[in-house]
Parts: structure tokens; sequence; C-alpha cells
């Protein structure tokens, strides 16, 4: 089981998800993550957090966001989509010499 855990939604983007769709996030560029500790993980919840930047290739942080916490099975993708924001630990690929970071993303170079 893990313990601690973050998961990486996608690289750098600019939009959000508003009722199912994509839209320009009036903020920016960011990197979207999730993060969940051992009391977490026993409550089947997480805390998501943008970090956005000047630019898709500007990795500094300018500013950080973060939401209260919320169900691992929060939908995501629409009304009619079947996914959730958490993904199944089965899903899940840990980084490499990190015993708490999780990503369901493939490892990049």
């Amino acid at each position: 089981m893990l313990t601690n855990t973050l998961t990486s939604r996608a690289d750098l983007h600019n939009t959000t998800s508003v009722n199912g769709k994509h839209v320009k996030d009036p903020k920016g560029w960011h990197g979207t993550f999730a993060f969940k500790d051992e009391d977490q993980v026993k409550h089947e919840v997480h805390v998501a957090s943008h970090g956005y930047t000047n630019g898709k290739e500007d990795f500094r942080l300018k500013e950080g966001t973060h939401t209260d916490e919320k169900s691992d099975g929060t939908p995501r993708g629409g009304p009619t989509s079947m996914k959730v924001v958490w993904p199944l630990e089965a899903d899940l690929e840990e980084y490499v010499e990190s015993p708490i970071g999780y990503s369901h993303l493939e490892e990049q170079i």
C-alpha cells in the first residue's frame, strides 16, 4: 500500500477542465500535481496543486495553488466519462529513487 504519494496529470499545460470541457486556464501555463499522506491514503482523499510558470518551457514557479481535500473517486472528463481524478495504484509508476513520488506518466528524459 502507498503511504505517501504524488501524481502528475500531464506535462506543463495552459488548459483546465470546466464541466468536463478543456478551456484555456486564465492563470496560464502550469503543472498539475496531486498529493496524499498516510492518513489521506486511509480516507481515500488527496490534495491537488497547480504550479504556475511564465511559459511552456519555463519551469520556474511563479505561483502555486492548492485545493481542499477531495475524494479520490471524484469524476473527471465530463458527465459521460468513467474516469476519476486519482488513478488506481496499479496504474502508478514509482519515480526513480523516490519513496514518495509516483506518477501514471511515462518517465521523461
